[in-house]
């Protein structure tokens, strides 16, 4: 029997201000919720490293398999996702919000997002799925030969995926990660580019000290702004907001106090959710103090779905007969990569997410207090969409 394997890939909070219809303010927090949790796994996992990921690219790409789950692998799926409604309500109020995110595309502040299914020339897809990724995710379809010409599939989508955002995303899928059984391969990709409503000015940008949680201490060049931000502050955090031009996305950047360690402060918020403190934000006059940064980073995520709750999915008891119409695939490798720099201007960001599958048998009240935002420790950092609150790409900034 030939092996078949399917490739799914996608590349990659809020104040009282965002308001939703119930149903999409329910899968915004549903996704949200996911999104901390993820964000968590990996940094126990990998602590002390900087992290960054696109949990609204993840969210597609495995929203996208959903399609195609039945039984107790979606069960699991649904659960692990934070999906309480309806499937299918699910997916029209996420295609809503996909589609809320795209429209909120300027000149100045750019967002990408584009769906790609990838198909084997002889192999078969039920209509029925391809007809709910183009209804809910805007999907086209690309015959290509996996089984005789893999090198020239994988450079096809590596270059589909480097257009999609802006060359930022690179040779996403490595030879290793394919072979001449693969089947299908579903791509979403994510791209972002926003200026800051209020840009740092070079000339303000001077050499300082990051202070590791180690007790190590690294060089760094350091912007400097100051003017009213949407502000907030507890016994174990600070929260800067900062908007981009447009007033679409704001990158919310939280700051634990002395004493207090990123883990703890990740942990905090995945239990409880950030939800109270974001609400409680007011603009301020703060003097503001950020690293410049940029990094790249790759991530195989199987191991923190499983921990999540989805187990099935990746065993050969899983059910996707969704696609195929047979009990016949299972995910295999969940592979994610994301880049972000942060600079004066604003910040560029963008992240792909690979899913193998095999076959089996109110008006601002300013405060003119002095407020010091000095992010000279490890932080967590989110930029959000923000007409409806959904995390697009969010990381933890431990070190130069």
């Amino acid at each position: 029997m030939v092996k078949k394997i399917l490739v799914l890939i996608s590349l990659y909070l809020l104040t009282s201000i965002f308001i939703l219809s119930k149903p999409l303010e329910e899968i915004v927090k549903s996704n949200n919720k996911m999104a901390v949790k993820l964000l968590t796994l990996i940094e126990e996992k990998n602590g002390g490293e900087n992290i960054f990921i696109s949990p609204f690219s993840i969210n597609s790409a495995v929203s996208i398999t959903l399609l195609g789950a039945k039984g107790e692998t979606k069960e699991e799926m649904l659960k692990a996702l934070e999906i309480s409604e309806n499937e299918a309500n699910y997916h029209k109020d996420f295609s809503k919000i996909i589609n809320e995110v795209e429209k909120s595309s300027t000149k100045e502040t750019i967002f990408k997002n584009g769906n790609r299914l990838w198909v084997e020339k002889d192999f078969h897809l039920l209509k029925k799925f391809v007809d709910k990724v183009n209804e809910f995710y805007k999907g086209g379809i690309s015959s290509v030969d996996f089984k005789n010409n893999l090198k020239s599939a994988i450079e096809e989508i590596n270059n589909w995926v480097m257009e999609k955002t802006a060359n930022n995303i690179k040779d996403l899928l490595r030879e290793s990660d394919l072979d001449n059984s693969t089947r299908l391969v579903i791509t979403n990709a994510v791209y972002f580019k926003g200026t800051w409503e209020k840009e740092f000015k070079e000339e303000n940008t001077l050499s300082d000290i990051f202070h590791l949680e180690s007790g190590e201490e690294k060089d760094i060049k350091m912007m400097f702004n100051k003017g009213h931000y949407l502000y907030g502050e507890n016994e174990k955090w600070q929260i800067l907001g900062m908007k981009y031009r447009g007033n679409n996305f704001i990158m919310f950047i939280i700051l634990p106090k002395k004493g207090k360690k990123v883990m703890d402060i990740s942990k905090e918020i995945a239990k409880n959710g950030l939800s109270n403190s974001i609400n409680s934000l007011s603009h301020e006059n703060v003097e503001v103090y950020i690293p410049k940064f940029k990094f790249e980073k790759r991530y195989y995520l199987k191991n923190y779905l499983m921990k999540m709750g989805i187990k099935k999915a990746f065993s050969s008891n899983a059910d996707f007969s969704g696609i195929t119409g047979k009990k016949d695939l299972f995910i295999d490798k969940v592979i994610h990569q994301a880049k972000i720099e942060v600079n004066e201007k604003g910040s560029e960001a963008a992240a792909a997410t690979a899913i193998s599958m095999k076959l089996t048998s109110a008006a601002p009240i300013f405060n003119e207090k002095r407020i010091i935002f000095k992010a000279d420790h490890p932080f967590i950092f989110f930029i959000i969409h923000k007409n409806t609150g959904e995390i697009i790409f969010e990381g933890v900034f431990n070190k130069p």
